[in-house]
C-alpha cells in the first residue's frame, strides 16, 4: 500500500559565510539522491562534509548545476576616477546573465554588490573572487530557497521556469523500494476521509489491492468510483515497480512504471523577480487558471516567505501580476 502524502514547504535560509554557502550546496545535492544520513556535522551543526563534497560532486562527478543553489555575495569598492583601465575584475558580473551587480556612488568611492552564485565561479575559474565575500547588505539583491514536496506532474510545471535553478530528486538514483512502499502525493481534491473509507470498503490496508484485482477480474469494474479507480492506479503501480526490483532491475529501469503522483522533492533558489513571476503564474493565475495542485503548493512556498520576511517577491507578484 503507498504512502499518502500532502504537498508542503520549507524555507532554507543560507546560513552565513562561505561555510554556509557550501552547506547550502549539499542540501541540495544530497536531495538528489536522498543522501542527506551521509552529512556529518559538529558540536555547533555545521555540516564537516560540505567542504569535501561539494567539490566532489561538482568536479568529479560534474554535477555542476547544484553550485546554484549556493548564493554568493560579494562586494568590491573602487576609488572614483582611479579604476585601472582593462583591470576591473567586476565587469565580467555584469555581463553575466546569472549574476546581478548594484552600484552605489558615495563621494569617495564607488561600491559595487555583488549576487551571483556558486556555480559561475567554479565553471569560470573565478573561485579565487571569494576573497571579496561579504555577508548580504541592503544593497545586494538577494535569493531565497525553497524545499517543496509534491508530485512529479506539479514539479514538471515548475522545472518550466527556466531562470530558477531547481534540483530534484531523482527517481533514477533513488532507489524507493528501501522504504517497501512508494509515497504519492494526494490531489487537492480529495479528502482524506475520502481515501480512508476507500480502503476500508476494499478490506483495509493489507487487502484492498488484493480485493480489487479479483473485483476487476471477476468484471464488477462498475463497483469503482473516482476515489476506487486513482487508488487501484497508484498501488498497481507500487506493486509493478517493486516487483520489478525484485526482479533485479535498476530503480532506473523500474521507474518506468511510477505514477506521476509519486512525491518527489524539489529544491528551487531564484532571485526576487523570479519568485514573484512564480507567484503570479502559478498562485495568482496571470496566464490563465493554474493547476489546484501547483497552486496548493505554490500557497505553501507563500507561506514560507512569509514567515522568513522575504516580502520583496511576494510584494511584486501582488503589485505586477494580480489582476485588478
Amino acid at each position: 500500500m503507498p504512502i499518502y502524502s500532502r504537498c508542503r514547504a520549507i524555507a532554507m535560509p543560507q546560513k552565513p559565510g562561505i561555510q554556509g554557502m557550501l552547506e547550502q550546496v549539499e542540501a541540495a545535492a544530497r536531495t538528489c539522491y536522498r543522501s542527506e544520513g551521509f552529512t556529518k556535522y559538529d558540536e555547533q551543526g555545521n555540516s564537516t562534509t560540505a567542504a569535501e563534497f561539494v567539490p566532489r560532486i561538482m568536479k568529479s562527478y560534474k554535477h555542476e548545476s547544484v553550485g546554484e543553489h549556493g548564493t554568493v555575495y560579494l562586494v568590491d569598492r573602487q576609488e572614483l576616477h582611479t579604476r585601472p583601465a582593462g583591470n576591473w575584475w567586476v565587469q565580467k558580473y555584469f555581463n553575466n546573465p546569472f549574476s546581478r551587480v548594484v552600484r552605489v556612488q558615495a563621494e569617495v568611492y564607488e561600491y559595487f554588490y555583488i549576487t551571483t552564485n556558486y556555480r559561475v565561479l567554479v565553471e569560470n575559474g573565478w573561485e579565487d573572487d571569494l576573497k571579496y565575500w561579504s555577508e548580504p547588505t541592503m544593497h545586494h539583491v538577494r535569493r531565497h530557497t525553497v524545499r517543496f514536496f509534491t508530485d512529479r506532474g506539479v514539479s514538471a510545471e515548475a522545472n518550466r521556469h527556466r531562470a530558477n535553478s531547481p534540483t530534484e530528486r531523482s527517481t533514477r538514483f533513488v532507489n524507493y523500494g528501501h522504504d517497501g512502499a512508494i509515497t504519492v502525493c494526494v490531489p487537492e481534491e480529495y479528502a482524506e476521509d475520502e481515501i480512508n473509507r476507500s480502503v476500508n470498503e476494499w478490506g483495509g490496508v493489507n487487502m484492498a489491492f488484493r480485493n480489487m484485482c479479483y473485483s476487476i477480474g471477476g468484471g464488477k469494474d462498475d463497483l469503482f468510483d473516482v476515489i476506487d479507480i486513482w487508488l487501484f492506479g497508484n498501488m498497481a503501480a507500487e506493486w509493478t515497480y517493486l516487483k520489478l526490483l525484485e526482479k533485479g532491475c535498476k530503480p532506473q529501469q523500474a521507474r518506468r512504471v511510477l505514477p506521476m503522483d509519486v512525491e518527489t522533492e524539489l529544491v528551487v533558489t531564484a532571485f526576487p523577480d523570479q519568485w514573484a513571476r512564480f507567484f503570479g503564474w502559478r498562485f495568482y493565475g496571470f496566464t490563465g487558471t493554474p493547476h489546484p495542485d501547483i497552486k496548493a503548493v505554490t500557497a505553501h512556498i507563500m507561506d514560507q516567505f512569509a514567515e522568513q520576511g522575504w516580502y520583496e517577491p511576494l510584494n511584486i507578484a501582488a503589485e505586477k501580476y494580480v489582476k485588478h
